[in-house]
Formats: structure tokens, sequence, C-alpha cells
């Protein structure tokens, strides 16, 4: 199986992302900064970002998870994160981990940045079931974030130490392994972007040069085959992606 990891930059380079995905062909993809929209508007199709994938993936499963949304142009945009299958999911959820879902705010609310969420999902592939979390992290201007980063992590640890294994934890966790805020999830989980040395997963649209701040980590029962970092220019992050069987 491969999983594909993005976080896809509001859809600002919406074909780039399409094409990486056709190219790539992941059987999972777990996605955040992703915009959904009934309303395509011509200049600015990454505001439907969310319909775009599931018309190129037409077989996958998909759920969207907002964090907010906006009016747009007589309609409504939403913003938060995805994933799609090509195996079916089961038992699918929206946790908040910081903040709550917020209807009818204005076009990037600067109180909006830090309304976070991760989705869990049971995925039911021919080699078995394993549970999904896909998460966008609680972000502070600092790579090895602060206190507030430390507190937040924790509850996600906690959602992770909670749920049935084996397990795949995805997302953009806006810190490096090092921070503190990475400890929770280390004592469950493998980290594979340290395990690998990943020296950055921004690309040359990011803030900061040698971030590795997407992850993907695993428990045990995950048998890992292939990770890395994409190169491709998508976003002002880079794609991870990770080749995976269950151990039986």
């Amino acid at each position: 199986m491969k999983l594909l990891q993005l976080n896809v930059w509001q859809n600002r380079l919406h074909k780039q992302v399409l094409d990486l995905i056709a190219k790539e062909q992941p059987d999972i993809l777990c996605l955040q900064e992703i915009c959904s929209s009934n309303y395509v508007p011509p200049l600015f199709p990454g505001f439907a970002g969310f319909e775009a994938i599931q018309a190129a993936l037409p077989d996958y499963e998909s759920h969207f998870a907002p964090c907010f949304s906006s009016p747009l142009f007589g309609s409504t945009c939403s913003f938060g994160n995805a994933i799609f299958s090509r195996f079916p999911l089961a038992d699918t959820e929206i946790i908040f981990i910081n903040g709550q879902y917020q209807e009818g705010v204005e076009l990037f609310d600067r109180n909006t940045t830090n309304i976070r969420n991760l989705q869990r999902t049971a995925v039911k592939t021919p080699e078995g079931e394993f549970c999904l979390i896909n998460h966008h992290a609680f972000w502070v201007p600092n790579e090895m974030g602060s206190q507030e980063s430390v507190e937040k992590m924790q509850r996600t640890a906690d959602v992770i130490k909670s749920s049935p294994r084996p397990l795949v934890f995805s997302g953009d966790l806006n810190v490096v392994s090092k921070s503190p805020a990475m400890k929770s999830i280390h004592a469950l989980l493998r980290d594979l972007t340290e395990e690998y040395n990943i020296p950055t997963t921004l690309s040359g649209f990011g803030k900061v040069p040698n971030v590795p701040c997407d992850h993907i980590c695993v428990s045990e029962g995950i048998q890992i085959q292939k990770f890395g970092a994409k190169q491709d220019i998508v976003s002002d992050h880079l794609a991870l992606t990770l080749e995976f069987g269950l151990e039986v």
C-alpha cells in the first residue's frame, strides 16, 4: 500500500497537486489545508480542491473534516483536513484538538488560524484493518513549538493512546522531531520523519528552510517498505510517501 501525506497550502497549486496524485497513484491520501466548495470560481479552482480530487479519484472513499467555513461568491467555502482511500473506511470521526468548528467566518480570518481537528478512521484493506489518524497540528512561528504546542499535542497523543492498533498517524504537525511537543508522540509511535533523517518537508515556497515539520508515525504491526519526501513543487510543503504492509 502507498500513503501520500501533504499539506496542500489551501490548494494554491491546484493543478500540480492533481498531477502529483496522478503520478504517485497512492492508495490513501492524508491532506491538510484543503478547501471544499460546491462553487468553483473560474480563476480560483482550488477553492473546490476537495471536489476536484474526488472527481479525479471516483472509486475512492473520501472524508472531509472542516475547521471553519466562509461565504464565497454567494456559496460557501470550507477549510480543513481530508482523507481519500482506495479501501473502505469505517467508524470515521472528527475530534477537535483546539477550538471548535466555526461557520460563516470571513475568508482568511486570523481568528481561525489555530482551529485544529483530527480525523480518525478504520481502513479495511485486503491485508487487514488498521487505524488511520490525519491531523494538522497547533501552530506557533517556531519549529520547536511552545508550551501550548506541548499541551495540544498531548491531547492528540491521548487520542492515539486510546485508538486501536496497528495505527498510522499522518500530518503537518508544525514542529520538528526534536521539539518537546513530539515527546508524547514518540512515547507511542515510531516517527519515520526522524528515523529516516528527512532534512526538510518545506518546499521553496516555505517560510523557512530545513524544517521537517510533516510526519508519518506508525505503531507496531505496520511493516515499512519505503519512505521519503517527494521533491515535486506542489505546495509550500513537500509530500511524504509511505509504502507499507500490515504484519500478520
